[in-house]
């Protein structure tokens, strides 16, 4: 190693082979699936393994108590489920002792702050890379401001959530220990390195996987993060919420607008509700544009209502979503909840930004009514089957 460095996190030591090797403590099962999810979500966690009618294949022994392992069926396949504790460095551990047990391929999914106004609570984020803000993860990679999430994973999670037509955003996290050291001038500049979500835990578990290649090349790790609400608590200080499933920390009541002087441009906190609620939340300009677009669908879908659909205000039919608007920093976003309807109507979207499950609308583009009527009669029709 290295003489000392101003930080001892600086002090990389490339040996592959550490005193404790997890695989020395944990014998391989061979029931134990190669495929596993990784939640910080243990309420969806526990409801995925009653609904799924899941097994617990082992019960790993930690000081803080026990960590359970499911196996989960998924289309046909089994699949590991690991709930998994909060913070980079015991995520990172477990995720070790997962790979000794037989896994290799995983897909992380969590809560995060956001750090877009954007982003509401429940709104996907495929994570490709992570600012290295936490200790784990300089103990697998060499000192360096972030770490990249596998392509191939990524890839795969990205086609994935295209094809089942769920919106969502991508780009880099910013993995943090210090949860209630995110001062105004840290998120600041984090946002200025293009990070879009807040967490605890990416980073370290993408060192790991990216670590553990060499010994594993099939061994890699996605990431996707709920982002939720960013405000100042009463008292002043910054705070994040998360508010995906019953996940909600701290409590929404202390939570109040960001005064502008204390945050990036732009922020203020959204709340998850009803269209008129997020309207209300908008620029006048702004939220004529989307009023506008919800005025055309209700008059090609008259029982449509407002509601939620994957976590964001949306028009809803029969229980399911129908379609939702929604303004990002650069446009409009429009969501149908579905992956075929885009392609379908692809000839009245001609220079119009488009991909699988979203159409983007530049502001002051137009944006005829043949779209959102087509949008609405086709996604109507699939709810109707």
């Amino acid at each position: 190693m290295s003489a000392h460095q101003p930080s001892p996190l600086l002090e990389f030591d490339p040996t592959t082979r550490a005193f404790i090797e997890p695989g020395a403590l944990i014998r391989p099962r061979g029931d134990m699936p190669k495929a596993c999810v990784l939640t910080w979500f243990r309420d969806a966690a526990d409801r995925m393994v009653e609904t799924t009618f899941g097994r617990r294949i082992v019960q790993l022994r930690w000081e803080d108590g026990p960590r359970p392992v499911y196996a989960i069926e998924h289309d046909s396949r089994t699949v590991a489920l690991a709930p998994m504790p909060v913070g980079g460095a015991p995520s990172a551990a477990l995720l070790e002792e997962l790979i000794a047990l037989g896994c290799r391929s995983f897909i992380a999914c969590g809560g995060a702050g956001a750090l877009r106004p954007e982003f509401t609570a429940g709104h996907a984020v495929l994570v490709t890379s992570s600012l290295r803000d936490e200790g784990a993860s300089h103990h697998y990679l060499p000192p360096s401001r972030t770490v990249e999430a596998d392509n191939h994973a990524v890839s795969t999670l990205r086609r994935t959530l295209t094809e089942a037509g769920v919106p969502f955003d991508e780009g880099r996290t910013w993995t943090t220990d210090g949860l209630y050291r995110e001062t105004a001038d840290r998120i600041a500049a984090r946002v200025a390195e293009d990070c879009v979500t807040v967490e605890m835990e990416a980073a370290s578990v993408a060192a790991v996987a990216e670590f553990r290649v060499s010994a594993w090349p099939r061994c890699s790790t996605a990431a996707m993060t709920s982002p939720a609400r960013c405000g100042t608590s009463a008292d002043g200080r910054t705070t994040t919420t998360c508010a995906t499933g019953s996940c909600l920390w701290p409590p929404p009541p202390r939570c109040v607008s960001k005064p502008p002087d204390t945050c990036p441009a732009g922020w203020q906190d959204r709340r998850m509700g009803t269209i008129d609620e997020y309207l209300a939340g908008l620029p006048d300009a702004d939220a004529e544009v989307v009023r506008g677009a919800y005025d055309v669908a209700q008059r090609v879908v008259p029982q449509a209502e407002q509601g939620l659909g994957y976590g964001m205000p949306a028009l809803t039919y029969r229980g399911k979503p129908l379609l939702s608007v929604m303004r990002a920093r650069q446009h409009f976003g429009i969501y149908p909840f579905s992956g075929r309807i885009v392609e379908d109507i692809s000839e009245l979207l001609e220079g119009i930004d488009h991909a699988k499950g979203t159409i983007r609308v530049r502001p002051g583009q137009p944006l005829p009514d043949a779209v959102i009527e087509a949008i609405v009669e086709r996604r109507r029709a699939e709810i109707d089957g």
